[in-house]
């Protein structure tokens, strides 16, 4: 897995913004600044609470059937929110936003809080704490595919031969994965104010990243039939942002079936796209080997 697919998933909706992107004044009535609108990578959570009166409405042309965009329903929670969501580092924010969760325990906005601090720490590699936060984040909002796919790529990741709870962790990347997929077909997992022409996009980096968690799962239990399927499909849906890692996982799987043709042919693309990524080391060194394997004519760049 690559951090910048987790924050491209996670700001990739450019146009999506809280419903306290604008403001609340003194007297409660919004006051719309372009400057106050919060970070893209702050995805709304699905939430069907009443928001009170005199709090910005979300434009019902933005948002998918029965969603609404976090709100809050004070001022004082909201000055409390930005607080929070200011915090420069993943422990202050993950304290802050405890805090907030303490003190506004129904809250719309917890979810925006712990979806930040999961970005914070999975850009700063940390694993375990990624996970914790993004199951914070799926506690209140189930159908969230943003934390879905990122927790499971994480544990599917992160996950050795020797850990005595291997096949728990295995079962739960495989269950959130495809509960990232269910909701992205029934579009629950789109955040609500998510514009039509970024759904599309969104949509595939979800496919994309579930589907590398359960061929990540497959291959961890030495299934790579299974585990070409899941990977091939995680590679098709990545067009936007092709990822290195996964054709790595590819060609493994492949190399693992004693398809070494088809391995090899993943070994080159891994390389083609890898650029400066330190994948494409691993892959050139997979490529290498499989060219022998696979013989002359193989289509081994020169």
């Amino acid at each position: 897995m690559t951090i910048s697919r987790i924050v491209l998933v996670c700001g990739a909706l450019a146009g999506v913004a809280l419903a306290q992107g604008s403001s609340m004044s003194t007297g409660g009535n919004p006051q719309t600044t372009s400057q106050q609108q919060q970070p893209a990578q702050q995805q709304p959570a699905a939430n069907t609470q009443t928001p009170a009166a005199g709090a910005p409405q979300v434009p019902t042309a933005q948002v998918p059937a029965g969603k609404h965009q976090p709100q809050a329903k004070t001022q004082d929670e909201y000055k409390a929110y930005q607080e929070a969501a200011a915090k420069p580092d993943p422990p202050s924010l993950e304290q802050a936003a405890n805090d907030f969760a303490t003190k506004y325990p129904t809250s719309e906005l917890r979810s925006v809080l712990f979806q930040r601090e999961m970005t914070m720490y999975q850009a700063s590699n940390n694993a375990e704490k990624t996970i914790e936060a993004g199951k914070k984040v799926i506690a209140i909002d189930p159908d969230n595919a943003a934390a879905l796919v990122t927790v499971a790529l994480v544990i599917a990741n992160k996950t050795r031969e020797g850990d005595l709870d291997r096949d728990e962790r295995m079962a739960e990347a495989s269950k959130y994965a495809n509960h990232a997929l269910e909701s992205i077909d029934n579009g629950t997992g789109v955040p609500a104010g998510t514009s039509e022409d970024k759904v599309p996009m969104f949509k595939e980096l979800v496919r994309s990243m579930a589907y590398s968690s359960l061929g990540t799962v497959e291959f961890n239990r030495k299934n790579y039939p299974q585990a070409e399927t899941y990977l091939r499909k995680s590679v098709e849906n990545s067009t936007l942002q092709p990822d290195p890692v996964t054709w790595l996982q590819l060609s493994l799987a492949l190399d693992r079936e004693n398809k070494y043709n088809d391995a090899l042919q993943a070994a080159n693309k891994c390389i083609e796209i890898a650029q400066s990524h330190p994948a494409g080391s691993y892959c050139a060194e997979e490529r290498d080997r499989l060219a022998k394997l696979a013989g002359p004519g193989s289509g081994t760049p020169k």
